[in-house]
């Protein structure tokens, strides 16, 4: 766990290169998404610790995301960031 405490990010990423990793990560939802049926869904997430069907685990991790979107939020209007 030492070396994970010691480790910073490499470099600061650009705006763009921001947005383009969105792009990937919004095609490669509407991949997997697309892909999914209603029995597939109903299914088990796969998660062992976490017993949701895989629908649940979407909705768990939509919670999770926008959780953290909060943290996000607060941390940039605690430095003078407004955010909509």
């Amino acid at each position: 766990m030492d070396e994970l405490n010691e480790e910073h990010p490499s470099r600061r990423f650009s705006q763009q290169e921001l947005i383009d990793e969105l792009a990937l990560c919004l095609q490669r939802m509407r991949e997997v998404i697309g892909a999914e049926f209603s029995a597939s869904l109903e299914g088990l997430s796969g998660v062992s610790r976490l017993r949701f069907s895989l629908m649940e685990l979407r909705i768990y991790n939509i919670r999770h995301i926008q959780h953290h979107a909060g943290q996000l939020s607060a941390l940039l209007r605690r430095a003078g960031v407004e955010t909509p």
